[in-house]
Parts: C-alpha cells; structure tokens; sequence
C-alpha cells in the first residue's frame, strides 16, 4: 500500500486513497474466497513429473514476483491497481496449493500444529519485510518481497520433493447425490451445526474484520 501513498498528493489524496482502499478492500473478500480453492481444486487434478502441488507454487510465485517488480514501476493509480490486483490473485493462488500441501504430507495428529506455523507467517512477514521494505525504494521493496516469495518457493520444491503425480487416480467431478435445491443448500451450511467448525469460522472473520478494518483506517493517519 505505501505505493499508493506515494502516488497520492494534493487535495485529492484523501478522496484517491478512499477509492483505492474500496477496491481493495472488495477484492481482498473475492479474491481468497474464489481463487485459494480454485487454485487447490485445479492443483488436485494436476498430473506432472513434480507432482500436484510444485508446479502452482512455482508459478504463483513467480506470478507474484512479477507482478510485485510491475506494481513497484507503476506510475500511475490505476496501473498501480491493476498491478496490485495482480499480486493479491497470484499471492491468493499460492496459498491456496500450500493449504493442500498441509493434509498432503502431515499426519492428521500433526495439521493444527501446522497449521500454527502457517499462520505464524503473516505477523512475522509484516514485521520483517516492512521494515526491509522501509529502508528501500519503492521498487526496491516490492523486488525484495516478490523474489523473497519466488526464492522460499523454488526451496521448498527442491528440498523436499514430490512424487510424480502421473500415477493418482483422477477423481470424477460428478457428485453422487448432488443436490441443487434447497435442501441441497442446508446440507452445505450444515457444517455449521459443529461447534469446531463454526469457532473456527467466526474467529476467522472476526480477525480479518478487526485487521482490515484497522488497516483501513490507518491509512488516514
């Protein structure tokens, strides 16, 4: 975001960031809720030498450096938008496939622990890459952050490798059962019906909502 700041000045800087941080703001509850379980869905029906996971993950995160160098050149609001719409679709992509890496090689007895060490990235990440970003140039910021992406990326493929994935068996995307109608409906919100699922749920959205929210306003200070 703090290239916006910097492509803002005058009178309408405020009404500039009050656009900007809208359109973020709807894109940033679109983009993880179609692109991260689109991004795992297509990875699952992958069948490569490096397996289902590898080859997305290296090519979200190349898409997420690319795009991170583009934003840092932009010039312009509206290609500073397009630029960072970029980033958040790859970004969203990654982390979808690392999600299904998780129940892929963890054993079930392990995933919450995982699943901690996952989350843990995001407070560490602010921390850490602002204050490189800070001491930088614009471009400079957003190379370090992209190809940082790119390099733990590349690492994680060759360190611990995947099977090749020729040899899965290719599950039907037809559902037995399937059911459009309303009742059809219910039984997808039935997860909620277990008290495991709907915490996890409503401390999820809780979080983003108090995050984005206070980001958002920050943005005025």
């Amino acid at each position: 975001y703090i290239g916006w700041y910097l492509l803002c000045s005058g009178e309408t800087a405020t009404t500039t960031i009050h656009t900007v941080d809208t359109v973020g703001s709807v894109r940033c509850v679109k983009e993880p809720a179609s692109i991260r379980p689109g991004g795992a869905a297509i990875s699952d029906r992958t069948r490569s030498r490096l397996g289902r996971r590898a080859p997305w993950l290296l090519f979200s995160a190349a898409g997420v450096a690319l795009s991170s160098i583009a934003m840092g050149l932009s010039s312009t609001i509206v290609l500073m938008m397009v630029t960072a719409g970029c980033v958040f679709l790859f970004a969203n992509w990654f982390q979808g496939v690392v999600y299904a890496v998780i129940p892929d090689r963890i054993p079930q007895r392990n995933r919450g622990v995982a699943s901690s060490v996952t989350g843990l990235g995001l407070p560490f990440g602010i921390l850490i890459f602002v204050n490189l970003a800070a001491r930088t140039s614009r471009l400079g910021g957003y190379t370090i952050i992209g190809l940082a992406l790119l390099v733990v990326a590349i690492l994680f493929v060759v360190i611990t490798k995947e099977k090749p994935s020729y040899d899965l068996v290719q599950t039907s995307g037809k559902r037995k059962g399937k059911d459009p109608s309303i009742r059809g409906v219910g039984r997808f919100f039935s997860a909620f019906t277990h008290r495991d699922f709907t915490m996890a749920f409503l401390s999820r959205f809780a979080f983003f909502f108090a995050f984005f929210g206070i980001a958002s306003y920050t943005f005025y200070i």
